[in-house]
């Protein structure tokens, strides 16, 4: 898809959270290209810890729309980040895990668009949802974890609020050696918007 249509998709979508410089939005079929080049991008890969293995199109694209299925507001909530500069699809935040009985889940940001990262996105991006799960959803508790050399996202959760609460010892594989995770959580009185 050429840049002027995804400009003219994105305009049109719903504005389900939104900053001065961003919107959250539902995820649709037409940002699987993009996700699906993040994905296959190596260095992407190493950044949010996944293994690095070449994506097959026909099967992501259907574990893309199985992802988009899922996420029914119950028990994950997945959007898309689009700036509304450029309106280009950036990124993906989500609450998953959603245990409305404990009142908790688990938090999970990226930025696939190199040019948008460090530029203050995720950090917007991750308080509109946070604060939407603590004070829309009634969530007490928000969990995330990220390997040791992800200090980015570290820095990122340490600044809006999540604690460090433990360390799982050579818990990822990734690019040939093995790595910590780091474990952090957020409770509702430790978070401002």
């Amino acid at each position: 898809m050429c840049v002027e249509n995804d400009k003219i998709i994105n305009k049109k979508r719903v504005k389900f959270l939104e900053s001065e410089e961003l919107f959250l939005t539902p995820l649709i079929i037409e940002d699987f290209e993009k996700y699906y080049k993040w994905f296959n991008d190596i260095e992407f890969l190493y950044m949010v810890g996944s293994p690095v293995r070449p994506s097959v199109y026909l099967k992501g694209k259907k574990d893309f729309e199985s992802l988009i299925n899922s996420c029914d507001g119950n028990k994950r909530i997945f959007l898309s980040i689009i700036s509304k500069e450029s309106f280009k699809y950036i990124g993906n935040v989500g609450l998953d895990g959603i245990d409305n009985y404990s009142r908790k889940c688990s938090f999970g940001i990226f930025i696939g668009e190199k040019e948008f990262r460090n530029k203050g996105y995720a950090n917007t991006a991750s308080r509109l949802i946070i604060d939407y799960g603590l004070n829309n959803l009634g969530l007490f508790r928000i969990s995330s974890s990220t390997h040791a050399k992800n200090t980015i996202s570290q820095k990122l959760l340490e600044k809006i609020g999540f604690i460090k609460e433990g360390v799982k010892r050579k818990d990822v594989f990734l690019n040939g050696e093995y790595l910590d995770s780091i474990i952090y959580g957020l409770l509702k009185e430790e978070f401002s918007l």
